[in-house]
């Protein structure tokens, strides 16, 4: 099993700044070894935590603020003379299309 090691990156793992190698776990290993600017201190899983997390984050922010934004919904809508107008040339339209014998003609 491999353990972890000091590599250029690592020296912010401290802090909680550093940014996890994402090669350093896997079967290859990475292939710049300790001049890694990533680091290889941090545990297998800390990519895979850290994502998950941000991703609550993101999703609690959207639902937090889902509702404060009057202008996303849909406000915009036709008039119903318009709607009918619409309804009415779909009907009408000026092209048999009984008439045309292979789809390539369309």
């Amino acid at each position: 099993l491999r353990k972890p090691e000091a590599s250029v990156g690592s020296s912010l793992h401290g802090t909680g700044q550093c940014k996890p190698c994402a090669w350093f776990w896997r079967p290859q290993g990475c292939i710049n070894g300790s001049d890694c600017r990533h680091c290889h201190q941090c545990s297998d899983g800390v990519i895979k935590a850290r994502k998950r997390t941000s991703a609550l984050a993101a999703r609690k922010h959207h639902r937090k603020h889902a509702g404060a934004t009057p202008h996303l919904q849909d406000d915009h809508q036709e008039e119903p003379e318009m709607q009918q107008r619409s309804v009415t040339k779909l009907k009408t339209c000026p092209v048999d299309l009984h008439a045309v014998s292979s789809p390539s003609r369309l």
